[in-house]
């Protein structure tokens, strides 16, 4: 499955650090139908099976959820210790085994990390999301401008800042409406927060193509449900809802 500009799409983190807890937030997905999935394998604990983890997800991505595996290091504000090297293992190994669609890894990332998982993912014909993430606050607009240009080398962009009112969700609006004037790339942008919670449900305000949604637990500030979404889309009388 691809990510794109045609249609705005909905996805839902898999955050488990368990093999059991996979295996019933992968059942949540099922059930509540969304788009994408994100599986956060930074979260599944060391020891835990690694085959057994990546059949549950086959699964989940064989059913026709498109899959985002995003392996965050601790400095990116993943929940694990992965190390680059390991990182790199991963990818390969979900390369090889067909786990993905996209592969999501931090703008900030070490270079020569970044251009190893970008020629894995080149290779394999996947899409490759870099991310910058800000939790404190949404700059001013030079900045965001600089960071989403920054993605050079990206299928997808992909930003969030921290939403702490309106101004910061206009200032992010703007600078969406400015990327999409200037590159044809999709771009994913996010508005963390409950300033931005009009943005996860209504991600097109913000030139983004993706929006996610809390599963099980949230992964970052602001997620609401799917059904949340829905069900605010149906309010406003979106077409797609």
């Amino acid at each position: 499955m691809k990510l794109g500009n045609n249609k705005c799409v909905f996805c839902i983190p898999i955050v488990a650090v368990t093999c059991g807890e996979l295996g019933k937030q992968a059942g949540s997905v099922l059930r509540e139908h969304p788009d994408f999935a994100e599986w956060r394998v930074d979260y599944l604990n060391s020891d835990e099976d690694l085959s057994r983890a990546s059949e549950i997800v086959k699964g989940l991505k064989d059913s026709g959820t498109g899959i985002i595996f995003t392996p965050r290091s601790i400095e990116e504000g993943g929940a694990g210790t992965l190390t680059d090297a390991r990182r790199l293992e991963l990818i390969e190994y979900a390369v090889r085994n067909d786990l993905f669609d996209c592969l999501d890894i931090e703008r900030a990332s070490e270079e020569g990390f970044r251009r190893k998982a970008a020629e894995l993912v080149g290779a394999s014909g996947k899409q490759l999301i870099l991310s910058s993430h800000n939790f404190v606050e949404t700059p001013r607009s030079q900045s965001i401008d600089e960071i989403l240009r920054g993605c050079g080398d990206a299928d997808i962009v992909k930003a969030a800042f921290m939403c702490k009112n309106m101004d910061d969700f206009m200032t992010l609006q703007e600078a969406g409406r400015r990327f999409k004037n200037r590159d044809s790339r999709p771009l994913i942008l996010i508005a963390m927060g409950r300033s931005g919670i009009v943005g996860r449900a209504v991600p097109e305000l913000l030139s983004s193509c993706l929006s996610f949604a809390k599963g099980t637990q949230s992964s970052a500030p602001g997620q609401i449900s799917l059904p949340e979404i829905y069900e605010a889309r149906r309010m406003m009388g979106l077409a797609d809802a």
